[in-house]
């Protein structure tokens, strides 16, 4: 998983998006085929690991060829300045990753170490993660961002904030037929028994919509060279938003949890787009003035 990892992230650094697609959906391809094939015999978790970890490997010695004969790559030892920079870039790049991740499961993991019974929690969770699929599109502009902005200078500001714009449309536009439809896609997509997640379901709606600020803004800090603005800004809206859910979930449950969430997603937000207003001396109305 790590080779395939590293090996598909060196396409994306030499801007080849195409061959960074292929690299990461060939193992879903290849595990799904895998797993389909075995369900028909006999599948358990130990042969699923299998397959997953087969899939992944087999597309990280795949990922070889294009490297060593197309782009002459080859293996040398890294000097101290690589090494010295790399690591530098490393700490301050994972402790936002690693914030991030945990900052979209913190209600579910602040729900599981409380008195909420585990139905809600799991309820919860599978909510939180329908809404996650509205951040496809940032995600995908955050990927083809990086390389190009990491190519200039002045970090390609100006198709930064035209990215921040469009995608702050599209996703605005999701997540009204969301709202306006979602209770026949909980039904549908989950089941009606997760109907009670419904409230808290609409109330993450802003703060979902909202964060698709960060992450694209996101991917101009890492490519300037500034990952730990990325960091403070998730770190801060990480403690926010466990400092509000210890407050509100006495008092209104899920939708406590929701609130809080949504708040925290928004005060990241803010912290990013005051940071890059003023590192890159655009007006904040280029962010969102079509």
């Amino acid at each position: 998983t790590i080779a395939h990892q590293y090996t598909s992230r060196i396409f994306l650094g030499m801007g080849t998006i195409r061959v960074y697609t292929f690299l990461t959906a060939s193992p879903r391809v290849l595990a799904a085929i895998g797993l389909g094939v075995a369900a028909m015999t006999r599948l358990d978790v130990k042969t699923a690991i299998l397959i997953q970890a087969a899939s992944e490997g087999v597309v990280a010695v795949a990922a070889v060829w294009p490297l060593w004969p197309r782009h002459a790559a080859r293996l040398v030892l890294p000097g101290m300045d690589s090494l010295r920079r790399s690591l530098s870039y490393g700490v301050r790049f994972y402790f936002g990753k690693l914030s991030s991740m945990s900052n979209v499961q913190m209600g579910t993991i602040i729900l599981s170490v409380s008195a909420v019974p585990a139905a809600q929690v799991g309820l919860f969770g599978a909510a939180s993660a329908l809404l996650s699929r509205l951040w496809l599109v940032a995600d995908s502009l955050q990927i083809a961002l990086l390389p190009r902005v990491s190519c200039d200078p002045k970090g390609q500001t100006e198709k930064v904030a035209q990215c921040v714009r469009l995608c702050l449309i599209c996703t605005g536009v999701a997540a009204f037929a969301v709202l306006v439809l979602a209770k026949p896609i909980i039904c549908v997509v989950l089941s009606p028994k997760f109907l009670p997640v419904l409230d808290p379901f609409r109330i993450l709606l802003p703060g979902v919509v909202v964060r698709v600020i960060p992450k694209i803004l996101s991917a101009y800090f890492n490519g300037i060279d500034r990952p730990g603005v990325t960091s403070i800004a998730i770190g801060l809206a990480v403690g926010t938003n466990i400092a509000l859910m210890v407050l509100l979930l006495p008092l209104w449950g899920l939708n406590g949890v929701a609130a809080a969430m949504s708040i925290a997603y928004c005060l990241e937000a803010a912290i990013m787009t005051f940071a890059f207003v003023r590192i890159s001396k655009l007006g904040v109305g280029v962010l969102f003035v079509v």
